[in-house]
């Protein structure tokens, strides 16, 4: 079959290659979300049924996409602009064919890539992007980021892995709707944004990798090597704030600092953060520090946890019991 007819309707919202540092033969080990240990191949983890599927663009949609973009600097608006306008056209084209009723097979095919695959293959290449980076990193080779453009495609992938998630599609809308139900002309705007966070999630994403990426020289980036006997795990919500800071937030309140932690393989690590918490980890870290590490890592997963080893995820689930 052409590449073009391959409809991608299960979409991974944590790059499978990443996870593939976890696994042997393909299979990783994973603690469920019923609390028990399993190990399956990473192509089936991590990932949901048309997570990514796009809907097609009304005006009101375009309308409020465009209110949101606005917001940005001027240069991200345009960039959000740029692809936003791709994605008009792939919604004038499948409304186009939805409207003309055929029904061949090829017409179907191209009504169901556009809605599929679209954004599917746009995180696909922002991944290809960052690969040659990752697998210098998975060989502990920090110096590949010392390239500004490596830097970039770094900071992007992090921005839109962060928040490509479905933990952060859950957590974003829940704190959306907890903060405006008693607000009544507000309905509509949430229900905008839910129809919408397709976009607006990866608008986002792009935001927090320039971010990220323009503050390199005020912020600290934290290269860390797990020399210990205890190895990193990670989670179905692999970059994740652990701020101080947020101890003091209520639920849906929205974090003002960030200290990024993302954990590249078993032995890698990788931090952004605007503290100097962890400043020492570049140096060496101690199992304690794992420990912490790991134990943050499993209480912002959403559905799974991943690990190299059964006896890792042993050990992850009797510190959350202890905690």
């Amino acid at each position: 079959m052409e590449k073009y007819k391959q409809i991608k309707k299960n979409h991974h919202y944590v790059w499978a290659y990443y996870l593939k540092q976890w696994a042997t033969d393909n299979d990783v080990f994973y603690i469920t979300k019923t609390g028990k240990i399993a190990c399956d191949s990473v192509e089936g983890l991590s990932r949901e049924r048309g997570f990514y599927k796009i809907n097609p663009l009304s005006k009101n949609d375009i309308e409020y996409l465009i209110s949101w973009s606005k917001i940005s600097p001027k240069h991200l608006h345009k960039q959000h602009m740029s692809f936003l306008k791709d994605f008009i056209f792939l919604s004038y084209i499948s409304n186009a064919i939805q409207e003309s009723h055929l029904e061949t097979e090829e017409v179907r095919n191209i009504d169901m890539a556009i809605q599929y695959n679209s954004l599917e293959d746009l995180h696909s290449s922002f991944e290809r992007g960052v690969l040659p980076i990752m697998k210098e990193l998975h060989r502990g080779s920090e110096k590949t980021l010392t390239n500004n453009e490596n830097m970039i495609s770094f900071c992007s992938y992090i921005g839109l892995q962060l928040t490509r998630t479905k933990a952060f599609k859950e957590n974003s809308i829940t704190a959306i709707k907890e903060n405006s139900f008693m607000m009544a002309e507000y309905t509509e705007k949430v229900e905008l944004t839910e129809r919408n966070w397709w976009f607006i999630s990866f608008m986002i994403g792009l935001n927090v990798g320039f971010s990220l990426y323009s503050s390199r020289s005020k912020n600290n980036h934290i290269f860390i090597v797990n020399n210990t006997e205890i190895s990193f795990v990670t989670s179905d919500n692999p970059v994740i704030n652990i701020h101080s800071s947020l101890s003091t937030l209520n639920r849906i309140e929205a974090p003002e600092n960030l200290d990024l932690y993302f954990p590249i393989s078993p032995r890698y690590a990788y931090m952004i953060n605007e503290s100097t918490e962890y400043n020492k980890l570049s140096d060496s870290i101690e199992e304690a520090d794992v420990r912490k590490l790991n134990n943050l890592m499993a209480r912002n997963s959403d559905q799974t946890i991943y690990g190299n080893s059964k006896e890792i995820l042993e050990t992850v689930k009797k510190q959350r019991k202890s905690t």
